[in-house]
Order: C-alpha cells, then structure tokens, then sequence
C-alpha cells in the first residue's frame, strides 16, 4: 500500500498500530547496515552520495502538485555538495552518523542538533546569514535554543502521550499482554534532538533512516525523542519521510500561555509542521520487559552466562542461579528481562550492603558514606557540638545554661564509655599475650588447691601494660574485680581475703565480651517496648518499703549481699570513677536526679521483670553490665538505685547505642559497622547478566530495581577495576578510592533521581524564586563564595542585594525548628534535596564542587546573550548552577595561539560567537551522571558549539574536569626565548621576573589590546612575566609560593559531549620520573574518548616544577617543561608519589616502597631509566637517597641540610640513618650521586654543606664525572656562591682509552658530554681554568676516606696518566721508600708523569689552599697508582647503570634483563601485566634486522617511546579502539566509533606538530598495524640541555637512531658519520668577573657558537650550540631532520661568509615558519601528495631503476643514495603542476597560521 494510503488511513481514525503494519509492508530493507559515528574522513563519500542522489530520476509517487521534484529525493537539510561544506556539518554537528553497506560504501548519513535548524521566518538559525547584525543574529539564535517555550505554548503534547510507567511484575500477571506499558516522559531538551540534515540512498530510505535513529536512542538511553521540523510546502518529502518513523505532533490553533503572561508574549507559531519519533516505538528500542525472577527461568539464563563466561559457573556451580532465584526474601531481591517469552537477563539485588569496608576504601562523604541524610546530620551535628565543647568554644555561663547552646545540662552528647575501653583491653590481652586471657589468669599465683586470692588477683592485673589511652580510661584491675561480682551479683560481693576459682576469672570475662553492641541495642529496645512492664515492675519494687520481707528470705535479691552497708575494702575510689562516676555525669543529670537515695533498687527491678517472665537469667546478667559500663546507672553494690527517668534514658541511649559508638570511633575502620540496615541508604548489584544483543537496553533494569527497596536513594555496584565499561554503567558516577585503598574493585553509584531516562534534567536561567534553592545547594560553602555566587545572580537579574538578606533569617528560622527526631523526618519529607535529591551535596563540607573562577564580563540581565548563570533542576529540586560567559574575539585568538586547540577541533569551522566559558561550577555530587548534559545544555542556551573551562593548578580538581579534554600549551615559532632579566638564577634588576622592555608594566586590559597587533608569543610572554611580577616579594627577594597559581585549560567541542569519555579504572603504575614515563601519561591524559582513573607516578624528589629557590644543578632532555605540564592539571590528575620502587610482588600485583608499604598495580610501567652509578659500584648509597617519607603518600620534610621550605613543598627528610641500606651497602656524609632525588635539597643555598664550602677553609667539593650533569653541576655550586678554588672537577678517563678487557666486563652506560678534542670541551675547560676551578683529568674514581665522625675526608683515584710501565716504576719508587722508612708522598714523579694534568707545583699551592693530589700506593689488580684528594663534598656524575633496588626488584621476579630489560615490540616484558621503556630497556633480539645494531632505546627520543607505549596499553585497556571484547561492541544496535584508517588526509585537517606531542584517538591503535616481527619506527631527535660553566646555556640535538627495521650496514652508518659537513659560526665573547669581585659574580657575555653537522644526503645532522641567550628547545627539534634547501640558501652564503652568526640568521623573520608545529605536517603531507603524482612517480621509477633493491633484504643491503648533482637534475625534470602544488600548500600553511607568523607578507594583503 502507498504512502498516501497510510495517510488516508490515518486520517479515516485507523489506529497507529494499524497505520504502522500497512507501511511496513511497503518498506524495502538494506540488509547488514552498519551505523557508526562520522568522522571528517567520510566527507567525501557523503558529497559523493548526496550528488549521486540530488542528480538520480525524480520519484513520481511521491512528487504531489506544486512540489520541487527535485527536493522529493530522500535528503534535506544539506544543500551543497562540497566535501568542505560537509566537513563542517560533521565537524559542527551535535552527532552525526553514517550508515554503511556490508561492502563499506556509503548509505546514508545524518546529522543531530540540540536545537532545530530553523522554525519559520521568525527565526533564523543559519550562520552564513550576512544581513543582518551580529547581536540580532546571535538573538534570534538564542531564540531557536530556546524551542521549548514553543514547544510547550504551541504543541498540544497532553494528547499524543501515552502509556503508564514501567512496573516491575511477575510473569504469571497478564500473560496476555505481550508488550510492556511504555514509560511517560514529556519532551524537554534534555531529553530530545532534532534531526537537522539527511540523505540516503534512494529506495532505502525509510530503512537507513529507521536504522541510524535507533542507533542513536539505543546510544543514547538519555535521549527519548527526535523532532522534526518541515517548512509549510515540503509536505510530500515529509509523508515519504516521517509517516513510517515519526508522528506528527498536533499544532494548536491558540498558544497555550500562563494565566499571568499576556498571549502578546508568545513567540512566533512555527511556520511547518512538526514530527517526533520515540524511543518506545515498537521498531526502535521498546523498554524490555522487567520482572520478579523464578526459578523456571534457570535454564534461560544459564546459556546468558556461559556465552560471557564460563568461569561463573566453575566458580559457584552449576545451579548457582537457581539458588539465587530461590533464595529471594526482603533484602535479597532478583529481577529478570524478558523478550517475546524467553529470559535474557538477570540482576541480583541485595541491600546487605557493608558500608563500613566502602567508606574505608572509597571517598563516600559527599554520599554521607552511604547512611540516610537526616541519620548522618545528626552524627555531624553532635560531632560538631563534642569538638567544640573539647575546645571549649561554646562553654556559656552558670545563668545562660538553659540555652541550648549550652553544653551543660545536654544528655545526648556522650563521653567515652568505660565499657569500650574494658572491651579494648581484654582484645589487646588476648593480642599481646600468646595465649589469652587464660595465659593470663595462669600467672596468678596459686594456693595448694590450685584457686587464686583477690589480692595475688588485683596485683598480677595493676602489672598488665595496656597503654596510657585505656589506662586514663579504667582501672583494668579494679574494674575486673567489679564484673567478677556483677555476672554474679546474687552471691555475696568480693572482698581482699576472698578466693576465686580461676575458671569462674575467665567465664565472667566471657561473659562480659558478650555484651556487644547488637546486644545492648536488643535489651535497651526490649525494654521500651515493654516499658509498661518496666514501669509496673518499679513501681511494685519502689512501693515495698521492706525490700527482703516483700521479695522474701528465698528470693535472689536476698542473696545478693544482704544489705550491703558500705562498700567493701577491695572495691578503691578508681574502681568507682572507672566504673560509673563518669557515666554519671555523662548522663547529664540534674542534681536531684543524681540523687539515687530516692529511687528504686535496680536489681530488684530487674529480678521482678524475670520472675514475670520477660528478661532471662541471662539478659539480666547483661543489662546489668550494660547499665553499668554503658548507661547512666551505676551498680556498685546489690543496693544501687536508680530513678524511673533515669532508667527510661539509659534504655533509650542503649537502644541508640551505634550512634554512640559512630560518635566516639568516628573516623576509625570499624566505626560505621553498628550502623541500623534501616539507616542505611543503597542497595547493590551483586549480579548482573544480559544478552550482548539486548547491551543497549541494560539501563531499563533500573527503575524496577530502585522500585523493589522504595527507601533507599543510592543503587551501588563494585566490578574488578580491570573489567571493561559496559552500557549499564553509563548511568552511573565512579567513586574515587582512597589513596591508602588496595580494593581491586571500583565502585560505581546511581542516586535515583539521577536517572537520565526517567528523570531528565531541566536546565534554564536563573529567576528570582531560585535564589530560596540556590542558598539550600551552597549551605555547606564558606561565606565568601556565597556571597560570591549570590552577588552574580542578583546582578543577573537586576535585584539589589544587601548582606543582611531574608534568605539568612528564614535559614535562622528553619535551623531553629529541626529540635526532635518528629521534625527531622518531617524535614526531611519535604526537603526533596535531602532525601530525593541527593542532601549530602549540601552538607557540610561534602562534595559540591565549585570552582570558583575568575569572572570576564561586564553586567548584564537575565537576557544578556553574552553572559548567563543557568540552574539544573532535577523533580523541582536545584542541584547544579553555573555560570557562562562568551568569548570575545582577543580570548578566542588567545586561546588558538597559546594552546593546541586544534588538536581536537577546527577551529576555521565555527562562528566567533560559538565559544563559551564556563567560569564557576556548581555540582550536588550525587548527579554526576548529568554533566555531559548540563554542558551541552549550556552550549544551547549560549549558542555556542566550544565549551571552555579554566582551573586553578592548585585547587582540587571538580568532577567537570574529567569530562574536559586539557590541552597542552603551545610552543610559539621562535627560536631565542624573550629576556626576561633573570639569567641562571642571577637577576640583572632587583626583581628577577620583571621585563627590561619598557612596556611591561601595563595593564592587563592593555595586554589584551596587544593580541591585535604584537607577536602572540611576546605578548604570552609579557602577560605571565607581569603576573609573576605581583607575586614577587620585594623584601625577601624571593617569588612567593603563588607564583605558580596558574590556571590550566581546558576544552570539549559540542560533538565531542554526544559521546561519554569512557571511564578506564585499571591502576596503572609508572615507575620513574623519565621523559618515557612522563610521555606515558601525558599520552594517555590527552585521548579525548577516554577517562583514565587510576594513575600513579613514582617519582623520587617530585616532579623538577620551576622553583626559584633552587638555581640549576644538572641537565636535561628538554622534553618537557614542567611547568607546562603542570598547566595540563598533570598532578590534578595523576597521583604523583614522592617515593622508590625497592621491590615487586608480581604474584600479589604490588610495588614495594622504601618505607615497606606496598602499592597494588594492574598494569605496571618501569620507565625509571639509568643513572649515575660511580657510587653504587662502590656500595655506597647516595646520602639523601631512601631518606623518605613515612608513608607512601606521606609530605617530605625539610633535610637536616636544607632552610625550611615554603608552604606545600616537598623537600627531603630527616635522618638517612633510620633507614635500612641494601646488602652490602653503607651511606657516607658527604657522597652525593648526581641520581639523587634530594639533591636540590641536599645543596640548597644556605644549608650546612654549602655553609662549610664556604667558610671552611679545609673544605673542598669534588664533581667527577665526564657527562653534561658533571658541568652544569659545577655551575650549580658556582651559583650557590661556593668559591672557584674550592671546586674540582675530576674527569674520568674516557672509555675509548680504557683496556679491552676492562671495557668488557663494563657494565655502565658510558655519557660522555663531549667527543675527544670538541671545541666546546675546549672552551668550557678554558673557562673554567680562568675562573680558577680546577680539571683534574684521567683519574678513575675508586675509593673513599671517612674521618672518625663517619664523614667523608677524601676520595682515591686511579691515575690513568701513566702508562703501565710508568706505573710500575712508581710502584718501584714506593718500595724503596718504605724501605728507608720514606713518605711515599715525598718520593718524586718520574719522568714523564701527569701529561693532561700534572700535579700543581710548589707555586700553585696558594691559588688551591693546599688542598694536592697524593700519593698513596701502587694496585697491583689493575696496575695503577693510587692517588688521594681530600674533600668534604663529593658529587659523582658519570656512567649511568641501572638502580640497585630497581636490578633486584625485577631480577628477583623472573623478569629478563641481559645489561636491559628486555621487552617485545609492544614494550612488554615476560609478564602480561609489565610493561618496559626509556633507557633501562632493550628490544628483544629476535626483532634485530641488522647485524650486531643497537636495540637499546637510550638512543631514541624518550618522549616518542612513551608515546608507542600508550598506543600499545590502549591495545588492552581501550574498550573502544582495543583489542580485547567489549560489551560496547556487541550489540548490534549501538552507535560504532570511527575507524582509524592509515593515510587517511582529513579535508581542513588539524594542523600538526613536529615536536612531540601526545597521541589523538586516531592513533590509538596504530601499533595494531605493526606485524609481529616489526618494531616501531622513531623519527623524534634526542636532546640534551643545561647549563655549564660561565652561565653558558648548552643545546645539543641530534637524530635518533636509523629505523631499526631497515635493513642498513654498519659500513654505511659510518660513512654517513665520517662524510657530515659542519657549518660552524663563532661569535661568543666571554667576560670573566675581575679581580676583587665577590664570589657570586659570574661571568657575562655575548655572541653564539653554534655548529651545525649535515649529513651525505644534505641534511641537519645535529646542532650545537652555547650561549648566553636561550633558546627555545622545541625549535632546535624542528631543524634537525630538515634538508638544507629549507634554509635560504644556507651552505653557500656561510662560505661566503654572509652569514657570521648562525643562530642571529635563524631567528630572522623569514625562519618563523620552519619552527611552528605544523611545518613538518605540512611537508609531509605535501610530500605524500607529489609522491602519487603518475608524472613524479613515472621520474622516481626510472632514475631508481639501476638501485632496484632485491626482493628479500639481508644485513649487508644497502639502500641507494643518489648524488646530489642526479637530484638537481630530477627536480629540473619535475613538472609545473608539482611547483603550483608546493606554492598552494605553503601559502595555505602560512594562511592558516598567521596568528603566529604575522612576518610573512601574503599576495590578498596587497588591498589592505
């Protein structure tokens, strides 16, 4: 049947389901149609499809009169063919999708909005409208985000809703009705999309559009409904369209408008007719059918186990399930899906919850740990009143008692019950004592009969330790002698002569252990309910004035002591304090009720409840302990009295007695164990099961669940913290664990009325009656940011606003009324925030999350379209509010130029005023699930489509940051760094961070008008220098601690938030501070698609962050500045770990810390690299090294070296004594290792060590080492004003000059800073010879001396400047000496001694304090001469090896390490678990190629093997692009993510980056392409830095290693080193401080040497370069690499002669564009491109022709190399089109950054 019949069927009152069957029958279906998410690649093929459809045969049937055939064809919304134009679509779009065939090609696409694309002439949505203003524009788009005004004045929507909610029901009930009632919702925004832009292939047009809108409700459980827009004339498209998957929404004639708003105010009626599809149709995403569970559905639900796994089943058994079903009662609860008859999923419900072990492993307080609101309230607020009475604040005066402020007189605030005590010291007996109690009693002393005195009793007991807290609480002695008569109390009381059997000693302890908590609660609730009885009781006891003669000579009371005048002797004044006298004032009684004289006798009392019955022997016995040592009644003898009242209170503080114990253990690992099962607040999934098939619908077990148990408010759930996201966990929030957890499980939570698909969220500006609500959601924030929050709101909404406001006395007035338990549940009903909304997001101190952020902006109004606070109501309860702002056009340039934001969108591609800031955010913890929304909402009413955000770096991060992506600052395109007057720690003006450039003093409104016309770079720079500026303090001369408070960036583009960051909660530990370890986790922070949780660094001494207290001390890669890295919120994110890995258990997944505290992995990462290892190999431990913390997240404290910190820092700690050495080790005052984490520490300016350097005249510091650390810590000590003459750098011999067999059997890294005659080796030495420090040269370091005092007095040397035989003959001399009874240190040199570096003469004695070489014997092992040099500083910097803790660690677990660690291609190591890189590491040799070629990756740029190393965990941890199977994938409905295609150009794609930069999404599964015997291919340079001698700052970059899977030989890597040319200019002059200067002058200058090496091929080999000024590092990486022909001319004028300073001629204007970050992109690309020109490639294949290499490789292949004289004569033969190609790219490269290269001049700027 046609479409037009359907039509008249609807119309003639044909029902929908009537209507649906009649079109079904007319559908064709596209088998096998895949949906997945679009990415920019697929533009094309959507041009492509939407031409081939615009241009097919027009369908009659569907073309009616006066219809455009052409607009007839299955499209609309896109109007342009443009791949570009299409590009944006997806770029821009809220979601978009493609449906593809089985054969990969394109069907159909579409595009989802949160706003409908247009509504009639009255509005206007597009952005490409130029007639008119900017802010009318802007408005009438406001007006469009705002649809739900329309929609609710004009859609009659009361009459198309239908169907009940969902109920849970048995199977057995309406067995007829096939279908579950659909659920009610009305359509809000939250809840629904618009369809804005379609196409199709044409004949299967209804199908793909059917497919692709289920994908989407299935994706998105949130998402409820997609409307429909269609103009007035596009009816014919509308009914092909909609009939069959939308419903026409019915238009009234009138708007709908409230009683008090004039129908004037209405907006405009929309110009078409509007059509909704749901998700409850029957061919879309029907809500399965949810009922109680039965055990016939056991068989049904086993197969859904087994095919996910089989494990359950071994585990539990084979009728595990059954038994579940079974076992069902009130708390245990089992729900089962049923689809057309047959079970395809089962959740198991339990609400025994433990949630005392949860709050212990998880942060639970913003959840009030689980526990009813109004319950946990009253625990704060005693807690509150017990801390303030303990500090005294709220004692009031004699006459103000009666106040409720007043502690006297209160009866609900309890002290500690001496009960607990006795209960902790009979546990602490029974721990410390092997044996017991019983072991115990057995050292009484015992007479012939084998029974015990009281007194031998009462002395053994005074003798037990039980610690000073328990002793100051009882007496132990006295206090066990009381319950030896209270479990007995109807015998005669014990006195000092009475003998005890010792079984009767242990039976009352006992007894008495018997008396718990759940116990004392059951006999206080047992007697209220029978209070009547109670009452009777005392009152028959109180009337009998002859107490015996009423009971009788025969009853109990008559044997319990027989009057009991006095008290006995045994029983001394503590026994009474410890027993009741502090429960009697703790019972707060009143004097006249202390008065137990007038009431009656307890036992009595109790002995007539068990005489009616009521109370057993037992109970009894109890109570009366549990009065006693609980209660407010003491019974010290058989005649203790006690009033009714008192009685009543006693009963009721026994009944409430967990309260009690939450008060006095609060904060201890058992203190929420007595919590009630009725006050506690969740319930939890322990089973959940369901058909990969049915994944999309998990979400529709929830609100049957949370149906079963009415009065809890959190649904729990724990899963292994390695298990896979699945679809059900959407809708939940993932709670952090506590840093000290070990819990393998992550816990996951859901507030009921946090359920997307039940509840949606309304979002709306802020109006004057949310002020009430606003002030409830901020009642737990400190007043200023109240008040703060306030101040936006009212200016807002144009109300003025005063401190004293009503809101403060109405919250007077409500705290007021809150007395008794009656009117807390009563304010808890009505308080939906408390109970239904989440009330532990306002209680005090829990969890809102705000970040109180600077605000840009001028006032405005509700209507201001720049500047908004929106508020997020949730069933009429406020429980979020933000504020928003638009950017201004300097923000958003300032925003492209400082940070990569086009690593994750387009910029080009979005309008101006597209882009929102969030500045305060506002959260109730419990609706995190709503946060993806609250922003996409807030991108809707501020029309934007970027959502930016800033947070302070100091401040805890909000749950809105994970959210987020943070995006790294930018490298700027120059090469020198702007001066900023502070050089090497030494400032030109008195403050260091103020500018010499004249204008730095402007004002930050000045600054911003600078972004029109200034380099962005200098203007970045200037900004943060004025900022450091202000936080400079002027009389210490120091910065202060805030100049770090920057704020890091961060981002989400609106299509980014259609799609939830997955959470990944696998612990992941990396091991070691190196640029590996580091790139690891930046790698893996900066994938948008993913939320990693658990992230830990080990990092000895923190992370190097910028500290002006500490001047330079040793080298690095310039791979990373810190302090960037700290702007990506690196630590906010990344649990950073001042601490050592000294062992591993891989058995138990856990890393031993120095301080015996084990850290549990579940993937771990050892990245720790290599050091300095001089003082290992002699088994000497570094002096600060294991000096840590306490703990393994302890704070350090200051070294014994070191002045006190600022706030926050973390230094090293005290003695290094205290802590255990390895093996063979010992520790020596005074030998430091340049590996040291305290070495900052250690030689901080001013601190013992560099005091004695100084003063000292004995004093000498020794540097050795030969690597670029050794220097620049000779320059850091110079810094530290430590005198030249005090210094010594001893190199040590390099290891070319080092015996064969010597250098076998090294096992060291040898990092020699210079080669053999360098000529900055040359002038380094020359420098420091001038600056009087002295270069002791070829001495090996081989021992030390240490004086009395443990210190270090000298070190020895092996002189390596005599030959052997020179050697032996001084060996010779020394015989002879000791022969005549000579010094040895007296008998001459001979001939020819010290060559480098004879010993000073006689003469030089003076300039070097007496402090010489000396002689000290001749080793006969290695044939040299010993030498010794005093020092009390030692500081080694040389060969690096592995850690010793980190060696044992990894070889004691089996791990393989041949001199590395040994690890495949994917960087794991033998275990699955472990994974391995940077320069501890090495490829396993069956990955070699080449023969004898290095697989170490020391040779390879540390921050490009992090990268591959993530790649390669997101083989395993991404449920997405991974590996492993995911729930995610399987259901056939779901939305598929983009795959990743290799060479894929992206039309308008990211502009990239030569210097590293973490991975996208598209690269996460890269390595997946790697085959299994390739390894991955490193192009980055490898760097080194600092800064050495003179305040020289020292670059050297250079190239990695060649690809290790190209087969290349030996021979040729050597030619390629012997055939580099140098290009070396020289222009430093050096001005050494004169003479009479003090010692912290240093040296000054200007000019560069810079050397430049290029290869065979013509191109930038390495470069070197020193220098006063510095450079920017990421520029030098860019220039290696490059062939000379990008460098105008470079070779030629430098022999010439035109060009004296290499590095002044690179910083010229014309360089700017090698240095961007998207140059090497642009090339490569470009490259690409010409490559598959048919003209280059037929050139390429006949000049290669003779170089044909052989189909199969060996080790001795050699690829070809073709003269540069051949390569001219190619590129002559290149044709125009290639010239044109490289011309249109360059041009669009500098176009598209000319916010950063402003110095190029472009052909379209002629007309300007």
């Amino acid at each position: 049947m046609d479409v037009a019949r359907a039509a008249s069927a609807s119309a003639d009152g044909e029902s929908y389901e009537e209507e649906e069957e009649i079109i079904e029958e007319s559908i064709p279906t596209l088998p096998d149609v895949l949906v997945r998410r679009a990415d920019l690649d697929d533009a094309y093929a959507v041009a492509a499809l939407l031409q081939a459809v615009q241009q097919g045969p027009p369908n009659t049937e569907a073309t009616t009169a006066g219809s455009d055939p052409v607009r007839s064809f299955p499209h609309f919304g896109l109007q342009s063919t443009s791949s570009d134009s299409i590009a944006k679509t997806i770029e821009t779009a809220f979601l978009s999708v493609v449906a593809e065939d089985k054969e990969g090609h394109m069907v159909g696409f579409c595009s989802l909005e949160e706003k409908p694309p247009v509504l009639g002439a009255g509005y206007l949505a597009s952005e490409d409208e130029f007639d008119d203003s900017e802010e009318r524009r802007l408005g009438r788009l406001q007006q469009l985000s705002q649809w739900e005004r329309l929609y609710s004045e004009w859609v009659d929507e009361d009459n198309v809703e239908e169907g009940p909610e969902v109920r849970v029901k048995s199977k057995k009930d309406d067995e007829d009705d096939a279908r579950p009632p659909l659920p009610k919702s009305r359509t809000v925004p939250t809840n629904s999309l618009w369809l804005t832009n379609f196409v199709a292939q044409s004949g299967y047009e209804h199908d793909i559009l059917r497919k692709m809108i289920r994908a989407v409700l299935a994706t998105r459980p949130e998402t409820h409904n997609i409307l429909l827009f269609v103009k007035f004339g596009e009816e014919a498209e509308a009914l092909r369209l909609c009939h069959n998957v939308f419903h026409n929404l019915p238009i009234r004639d009138e708007p709908k408008m409230p009683p008090t708003v004039s129908s004037f105010d209405a907006t405009p009626k929309p110009e078409g007719t509007l059509w909704r599809c749901r998700r409850t149709a029957p061919w879309c995403v029907p809500p399965l059918y949810v009922r109680i569970a039965e055990v016939e559905d056991h068989d049904e639900l086993v197969d859904v186990f087994d095919k996910q796994s089989e494990v359950i089943t071994q585990i539990y058994g084979d009728y595990f399930i059954a038994e579940l079903i079974e076992g069902q009662n009130s708390d245990n609860r089992a729900l089962v899906a049923e689809v057309d008859g047959r079970a395809v999923g089962l959740m198991c419900l339990t609400s025994d919850v433990d949630i005392n072990i949860l709050s212990q492993c998880f942060q639970l307080e913003p959840f009030d740990n689980l526990v009813r609101p109004q319950y946990m309230d009253r625990i704060r607020d005693r807690l509150q009143e017990i801390q303030l009475r303990d500090e005294g604040v709220m004692e009031s005066d004699e006459e103000d008692n009666d106040d409720e402020g007043s502690f006297e007189g209160r009866t609900d605030i309890p002290e500690p019950a001496p009960g607990d005590a006795l209960l902790a010291a009979f546990k602490l007996v029974e721990e410390e004592e092997e044996g017991g109690i019983e072991k115990l009693i057995e050292r009484i002393p015992r007479n012939d009969e084998g029974q015990i005195s009281a007194v031998s009793m009462l002395q053994t007991l005074q003798m037990v330790d039980l610690g000073e807290e328990i002793a100051d609480q009882i007496d132990f002695a006295d206090s066990l002698m009381l319950i030896l008569w209270q479990v007995a109390f109807t015998e005669p009381m014990l006195d000092g002569q009475s003998i005890v059997e010792p079984e009767r000693v242990v039976s009352a302890i006992h007894t008495f252990q018997k008396v718990t908590l759940t116990e004392r609660k059951r006999l206080g609730k047992l007697l209220l309910e029978r209070w009547s009885d109670v009452e009777s009781a005392y009152e028959a006891v109180d009337d009998t004035k002859d107490t015996t003669a009423a009971i009788g000579d025969d009853s109990p009371a008559a044997a319990a002591g027989g009057g009991g005048e006095g008290s006995p002797e045994m029983l001394t004044d503590a026994a009474r304090e410890g027993g009741g006298g502090a429960l009697e004032d703790e019972g707060g009684r009143e004097e006249e009720e202390e008065d137990e004289a007038e009431g009656a006798r307890i036992l009595l009392v109790l002995l007539r409840l068990g005489d009616k019955g009521i109370l057993t022997h037992e109970e009894i016995v109890h109570l009366v302990a549990a009065f006693h040592w609980w209660g407010d009644i003491s019974i010290l003898y058989p005649i203790s009295r006690a009033s009714l009242k008192t009685l009543r209170v006693t009963c009721e503080r026994l009944a409430r007695g967990e309260e009690e114990y939450l008060l006095l253990h609060h904060g201890s690992p058992m203190w929420l164990t007595f919590v009630p099962d009725e006050e506690k607040n969740a319930f939890c999934i322990n089973l959940f099961g369901l058909e990969s098939t049915h994944q999309a619908q998990a979400v529709d077990f929830l609100q049957p669940a949370f149906s079963l148990y009415p009065t809890k408010e959190y649904c729990i759930l724990t899963q292994p913290t390695t298990a896979p996201p699945s679809p059900l966990l959407a809708a939940f929030s993932l709670i952090p664990a506590r840093p000290t957890s070990t819990f393998s499980h992550a816990l996951y939570l859901l507030h009921r009325s946090a359920l997307l698909h039940i509840s949606p969220p309304i979002v709306r500006p802020i109006a004057p009656p949310d002020l009430r609500e606003l002030d409830i959601l901020t009642s737990g924030l400190s007043e200023d940011i109240r008040d703060c929050l306030f101040d936006i709101a009212h200016e807002l909404l144009y109300i003025p606003r005063t401190k004293d406001t009503e809101r403060d006395k109405d919250r007077e007035e409500e705290d007021g009324n809150d007395d008794g338990e009656e009117g807390g549940e009563e304010e808890g009903e009505g308080e939906d925030g408390a109970a239904e909304g989440g009330r532990e997001g306002r209680s005090k101190n829990s969890g809102s999350d705000l970040a109180p952020l600077e605000v840009s902006g001028g006032p405005g109004s509700a209507g201001n379209p720049h500047r908004k606070m929106l508020v997020v109501f949730v069933e009429g309860q406020l429980v979020a509010i933000l504020e928003a702002t638009r950017l201004s056009a300097v923000e958003i340039e300032a925003y492209k130029s400082h940070y990569y934001v086009e690593d994750f969108f387009i910029p080009d591609f979005y309008a101006p005023s597209s882009h929102i800031r969030v500045d305060r955010w506002l959260l109730n913890p419990a609706f995190q699930p709503l946060i993806r929304t609250i922003l996409r909402e807030t991108l809707r009413w501020m029309g934007g489509s970027v959502l930016y955000m800033e947070q302070p770096i100091d401040c805890p991060a909000p749950p809105v940051i994970s959210e987020l992506i943070q995006v790294a600052p930018r490298h700027f395109p120059t090469l020198k760094k702007l001066e900023t007057g502070y050089i090497s720690g030494k400032s030109k003006n008195k403050n260091p961070y103020v500018t010499k450039e004249p204008f730095a003093n402007q004002s930050p409104a000045d600054l911003k008008g600078l972004l029109a016309t200034r380099s962005m770079e200098f203007e970045r720079h200037q900004y943060l220098k004025q900022q450091a500026a202000l936080y400079y303090d002027e009389e210490s001369g120091q910065a202060t601690h805030q100049l770090y408070q920057h704020r890091g960036a961060s981002l989400v583009p609106k299509r980014l938030l259609s799609d939830r960051k997955l959470p990944v909660t696998a612990r992941i530990v990396v091991v070691g501070a190196s640029d590996a370890g580091l790139s690891v986790l930046e790698s893996l922070l900066s994938l948008p698609h993913l939320s990693f949780k658990s992230l830990a660094l080990l990092a000895p001494g923190g992370l190097p962050y910028g500290d002006t207290q500490h001047s330079p001390l040793l080298a690095s890669s310039g791979a990373y500045n810190f302090d960037d890295l700290r702007l990506q919120l690196f630590e906010l994110r990344v649990r950073v770990l001042d601490s050592r890995m000294v062992s591993l258990d891989r058995k138990n997944g856990t890393v031993g810390l120095q301080d015996g505290s084990q850290l549990p992995y579940d993937t771990l990462v050892l990245a720790a690299g290599l050091q300095d290892d001089a003082l290992n190999a002699m088994k000497i431990r570094s002096w600060g090294i294991e000096t840590g913390p306490t703990g393994p997240f302890a704070v350090r404290e200051p070294s014994p070296y070191s002045q006190p910190m600022g706030e926050g820092h973390s230094g090293a700690t005290g003695k290094a004594s205290d802590v255990p050495l390895p093996e063979g080790f010992r520790r020596l005052n005074g030998a430091i290792s340049s590996a040291d984490p305290t070495l900052r520490e250690l030689l901080i300016e001013g601190g013992v060590l560099m005091k004695s350097l100084i003063w000292n005249p004995l004093s000498y510091a020794v540097v050795y080492g030969r690597s670029l650390d050794a220097y620049c810590l000779v320059q850091g000590l110079l810094l530290r004003k430590v005198p030249p003459k005090k210094l010594i750098l001893v190199l040590p011999p390099r290891e070319e000059d080092l015996p064969a067999t010597e250098l076998a059997s090294r096992p060291q890294l040898a990092c020699e800073a210079f080669r053999r005659g360098d000529a900055v080796e040359q002038r380094i030495h020359e420098l420091l010879s001038n600056l009087g420090v002295r270069v002791l040269e070829n001495f090996k370091l081989c021992g030390v001396q240490q004086d009395p005092r443990q210190r270090l007095k000298g070190i020895i040397l092996e002189d390596y400047n005599l030959t052997l035989d020179e050697a032996r003959t001084v060996a010779e001399q020394l015989a002879s000496a000791d022969a005549e009874d000579k010094g040895g240190s007296n008998v001459p040199p001979p001939s020819g001694f010290g060559k480098s570096a004879p010993p000073p003469p006689p003469q030089d004695k003076k300039r070097h304090g007496g402090n010489q070489l000396e002689l000290l014997d001749y080793d006969m092992s290695v044939g040299r001469v010993r030498r010794t040099l005093a020092c009390r500083l030692l500081v080694t910097a040389d060969a690096r090896n592995v850690d010793p803790d980190v060696f044992a660690a990894v070889h004691s677990n089996g791990l393989v390490y041949d001199g590395r660690l040994i690890v495949d291609h994917t960087f794991k190591t033998t275990d699955e678990k472990i994974y391995g890189a940077g320069s501890l590491c090495e490829f396993c040799r069956r990955y070699r190629v080449r023969r004898d070629a290095s697989l170490r990756h020391d040779g390879f740029n540390g921050r490009e093997i992090g990268q591959r190393l993530a790649e390669s965990l997101c083989r395993y941890c991404d449920p997405i692009y991974g590996d492993q199977p995911s729930l995610l994938r399987q259901d056939p409905r779901l939305i598929l993510q983009t795959p990743r295609r290799e060479g894929a150009i992206t039309p308008g794609s990211r502009a990239g980056h030569r210097s590293p930069r973490p991975p996208s999404s598209a690269d996460a599964g890269r390595l997946a392409r790697i085959g299994s015997d390739e390894l991955p291919q490193f192009g980055l340079p490898v760097g080194r830095c600092g800064l050495l001698p003179g305040n020289l700052h020292y670059y050297h970059i250079r190239g990695c290693k060649p690809d290790l899977n190209a087969p290349v030989s030996r021979e040729l890597e050597h030619q390629r080193a012997d055939g580099e040319e140098e290009i070396t200019t020289d222009t430093l002059k050096v001005q050494l401080p004169g003479h009479g200067h003090k010692s912290d002058r240093q040296a000054e200058g200007e000019g560069h040497f810079c050397r430049a090496a290029v290869d065979k091929l013509g191109r930038i080999a390495s470069l070197t370069y020193i220098g006063f000024e510095e450079l920017e590092m990421p520029s030098l990486w860019s220039l290696v690499g490059l062939s000379l022909a990008y460098f105008n001319n470079l070779k030629a004028r430098h022999a010439t002669g035109d060009i004296p300073d290499l590095v002044d001629f690179l910083s010229e204007g014309w360089a700017t564009a090698l240095f961007h970050d998207g140059f090497a992109d642009m090339w490569q690309r470009l490259k690409a491109e010409i490559a598959q020109m048919p003209e280059i490639q037929a050139i390429l294949s006949k000049a290669l022709a003779p170089f044909a290499l052989p189909a199969e490789p060996t080790v001795e292949t050699v690829r070809p190399h073709l003269p540069p004289a051949t390569l001219n004569e190619l590129r002559s033969q290149f044709p125009a089109s290639c010239s044109r190609a490289v011309e249109d790219s360059l041009l669009a490269y500098l176009r598209r950054h000319t916010n950063h290269m402003k110095d190029y001049f472009l052909q379209e700027q002629w007309s300007q």
